[in-house]
């Protein structure tokens, strides 16, 4: 990628929160490739399927914890 499509990539992950969802990516404009391309690079970590930890965020050794909570919400079946 070039330095202007770097740069569009950094501004729109610089409105998401540090730890986010795929759907939230979507709504910041980030597409599927672009949240591929932002995992290679390093600049974000997946830490389950669909949610993701900007790299810039500190450390937690709750990272798992963060994944639940910040993953799809799921209903119960009955």
């Amino acid at each position: 990628m070039d330095a202007a499509e770097n740069s569009r990539l950094e501004q729109r992950l610089a409105g998401l929160s540090r730890t986010f969802t795929t759907a939230q990516a979507r709504q910041a404009l980030l597409s599927p490739r672009d949240l591929a391309h932002l995992v290679t690079e390093a600049q974000i970590d997946e830490l389950s399927r669909g949610v993701y930890r900007r790299a810039d965020a500190p450390e937690t050794a709750h990272a798992d914890l963060l994944a639940v909570c910040a993953g799809p919400s799921r209903r119960r079946v009955r």
